[in-house]
């Protein structure tokens, strides 16, 4: 009669108690202010989507782009991605949370929505229309002129790390549709004729800090463009000078094997976005590089086969975040070999 309570205190002593329920992250997957079905919403213990990393949980949306993810208790990257038709091609999409990482509690819904952008080349909008920025380019013919939106406000914009990109028009006029927030513009003319890439001495820049709020276009111009500044340009050239501190490895394909024509970029910021700390040389037929940093600290490091520009089909890029997903500690002086960064193509 009384073995039963007597089991039940002795379970309870040993830790024999019910797991702890899970959570989820609900929300709606959105491209360009409409809802998106079909998308495939992922979440992942380290951030971004770092392809040796399965996620934890993944769902599609629904048709009215909602989704629901259930997942254990605990600290996620949510992202999204998903195909759809455009004008003239399809449009592969990628997304994260806007609250990433996101906390999840046991027995409780975070609620949290993903809004997606092109991935695979330049997109004039990240808003709905109607809601966003336009102005006036001067100072170079329109046609080579791209105009460059960074989420934030930054005293210099560089790298891949832009929300939206656009070439001027006639007149230099130009107009995107961005989420209400605060941006930082970047307008470029490349003596190339490229319309992305490294910046190099010649080419012409000006920038400029809008505030976006609903129902309406800020007003940004005019930009005037102006020749990149020669001492701008050498803190650009330092990035890869030579150090005392340093991580070396090899880059790899899904093979295994060694990649050629590959740079690694270091940062310190786990996104990886914007303007890298330091770049390396192109790799050889080894597969090796050397990473020269600027001193003692946690980095982070992408490759990738062409620099600037959001990441495009036939592209190869990968990470490295270190063991548990943190970084790579590096003291001053240091000189760390052996890292590997597996490369995968952009889809």
């Amino acid at each position: 009669m009384h073995r039963a309570p007597a089991l039940l205190s002795l379970l309870a002593l040993l830790g024999c108690t019910s797991p702890e329920p899970p959570g989820s992250v609900t929300g709606t997957v959105a491209w360009q202010g409409k809802p998106v079905a079909m998308a495939l919403v992922e979440a992942y213990p380290k951030p971004e989507r770092d392809p040796a990393t399965p996620p934890v949980g993944e769902t599609p949306s629904a048709a009215d782009g909602t989704f629901s993810l259930d997942l254990p208790p605990g600290q996620y990257w949510v992202w999204a991605r998903a195909t759809v038709a455009g004008e003239s091609r399809e449009l592969r999409l990628v997304g994260q949370a806007t609250g990433n990482p996101v906390r999840v509690r046991s027995g409780a819904a975070a609620v949290e929505n993903v809004a997606l952008r092109d991935a695979t080349g330049f997109a004039a909008a990240t808003g709905p229309a109607g809601t966003g920025v336009h102005g006036t380019v001067l100072g170079a013919p329109p046609p080579q002129v791209t105009i460059y939106a960074y989420s934030g406000r930054s005293v210099r914009p560089l790298g891949p790390g832009f929300a939206a990109a656009v070439p001027a028009g006639p007149g230099g006029r130009f107009r995107l549709d961005l989420a209400p927030g605060e941006y930082t513009l970047a307008a470029r003319w490349r003596a190339s004729g490229a319309d992305h890439g490294a910046l190099a001495p010649g080419d012409r820049v000006a920038v400029a800090v809008v505030t976006v709020a609903g129902g309406g276009y800020a007003e940004a111009g005019p930009m005037e463009l102006r020749t990149l500044d020669a001492e701008v340009w050498r803190a650009v050239e330092t990035r890869g000078a030579v150090t005392e501190t340093w991580i070396a490895g090899r880059v790899t394909d899904p093979a295994g094997n060694p990649k050629a024509a590959i740079r690694v970029l270091a940062f310190d910021d786990p996104r990886m976005a914007g303007k890298p700390l330091a770049l390396s040389a192109a790799t050889g037929g080894d597969g090796a590089f050397r990473v020269y940093l600027p001193g003692a600290g946690r980095y982070f490091l992408g490759a990738r086969s062409r620099i600037g520009g959001p990441a495009e089909p036939g592209e190869w890029t990968g990470t490295y975040r270190g063991e548990d997903g943190s970084g790579v500690s590096v003291a001053q002086g240091e000189r760390r070999d052996g890292v590997e960064i597996p490369l995968e193509e952009v889809w």
